[in-house]
């Protein structure tokens, strides 16, 4: 390796023909974009952290480093080679790599480096050793394939996604082990029923999606692991105590760890009381002087940049929102005009966030008991139909899919 590493960027005799168009194609581009990361500084050590980018640079790199062998001057790298069509085919790699889960944003700060390249140093520069001494710590693959730059396999299931902002969010992975699927099929979990009535009144379909805030405990008292379980559903369990962690790791909802409001970034105090629990302050549920439970310090983030983070679906089949007297908190940093909700169920809201849900195209379809009250979207196939069916105290329907699948009619709701 000694003797390879020090000639690696000096022109050598060789009686090789010379490089193959698809061979010298693949240098240069490899090059320029070694060039480009060079002169991004920081922003490039921000993007060879995602996967996908750094399997296309440590491809191209291996190019390079296999090409040594060409014996190709350092006036040939710079030459005519380089010209607008090469570039193009690098901002195309770049497109395949961008389905890749990768930040748009990162993406196209690259691109935008790519169309316009620095300008190279002369020949014998000290950053040429660097590039070839960088190049030759990977291994080369067969020079003389012809393989295209391939996009990488997408992340394993269950992993945070490359874009996450690292700087503002932690990631755990708990093992589970053999721990068995919480409950059992056809049981039902929520308080008085909301799973049940959720299910009932879209037809039972499988594979919709959910917002769980707060999620709470895992199996008691949720309003999703039901559909999550049963109809193969997926959602974002928000959570902002620590407690229900260990539980909520056997969920398949992606499990976030934070309060939810605004302005982002502003310190709270939360009361760690199980199910009661929540943001400390006047106007909620826990007041600070009758809150005497743990408490622990916080720091908001907005409804929007989470769903945004997560990739949430823009048509989101059911949120249930019980935050004890923060619910206007929280949906005041909802992002409605990019995400509607066909259904919801929310604790107890008060005058100022019903208002702000019948701007915004929602209308209440039945009070229940508890205190919670089902709000309905305005797009919701049949409106008017399913307002008479299911939107009056005391009253459901003969039949529901729920019956016709065994399910238990859960009393107390109606």
């Amino acid at each position: 390796m000694g003797g390879d590493s020090a000639s690696a960027g000096r022109p050598v005799k060789s009686t090789a023909t010379g490089p193959s168009p698809w061979q010298t194609l693949t240098l240069v581009m490899g090059f320029n974009l070694l060039l480009t990361l060079g002169a991004l500084g920081s922003q490039a050590t921000l993007l060879l952290k995602v996967s996908p980018v750094v399997n296309v640079v440590m491809d191209l790199q291996a190019k390079v480093t296999g090409m040594q062998a060409t014996c190709l001057s350092q006036s040939q790298l710079r030459g005519p080679e380089q010209s607008p069509e090469n570039l193009d085919l690098i901002l195309s790699k770049l497109d395949t790599v961008k389905s890749q889960m990768v930040s748009a944003e990162q993406i196209d700060a690259l691109k935008a480096q790519i169309a316009n390249p620095p300008p190279a140093a002369g020949p014998g520069a000290e950053d040429d050793d660097d590039h070839a001494e960088q190049a030759e710590r990977v291994p080369s693959p067969d020079v003389g394939s012809a393989d295209a730059v391939q996009a990488p396999p997408a992340p394993p299931t269950g992993f945070m996604r490359p874009n996450v902002p690292n700087d503002d969010y932690g990631q755990i992975l708990v093992y589970n082990g053999k721990l068995k699927t919480l409950g059992h099929k056809g049981q039902l979990h929520s308080q008085f029923g909301q799973d049940w009535f959720i299910s009932s009144v879209l037809g039972c379909p499988t594979g919709g999606f959910f917002i769980d805030i707060a999620a709470n405990d895992a199996m008691v008292l949720s309003n999703t692991l039901m559909l999550e379980r049963d109809f193969g559903w997926k959602g974002i369990c928000l959570e902002a105590n620590k407690e229900y962690i260990y539980g909520l790791a056997r969920r398949k909802c992606q499990t976030v760890l934070a309060a939810i409001g605004a302005p982002k970034n502003t310190k709270v105090e939360f009361a760690l009381r199980s199910e009661l629990g929540g943001i400390i302050g006047s106007g909620f549920d826990n007041k600070n002087k009758s809150t005497k439970s743990e408490r622990v310090d916080l720091y908001l983030v907005e409804f929007a940049e989470v769903l945004e983070m997560l990739q949430a679906p823009t048509t989101i089949d059911y949120m249930s929102l019980d935050v004890e007297g923060a619910e206007g908190v929280v949906m005041e940093t909802f992002p409605f005009a990019k995400h509607t909700i066909k259904l919801m169920n929310i604790e107890r809201p008060k005058k100022e966030l019903q208002e702000m849900l019948t701007s915004h195209g929602y209308q209440k379809l039945r009070e229940n008991k508890n205190g919670d009250a089902f709000w309905i979207h305005k797009t919701f196939p049949n409106l008017n139909k399913v307002i008479e069916e299911w939107g009056r105290q005391g009253k459901f329907p003969a039949s529901t899919c729920m019956d016709a699948k065994g399910y238990p009619r859960p009393h107390r709701l109606a």
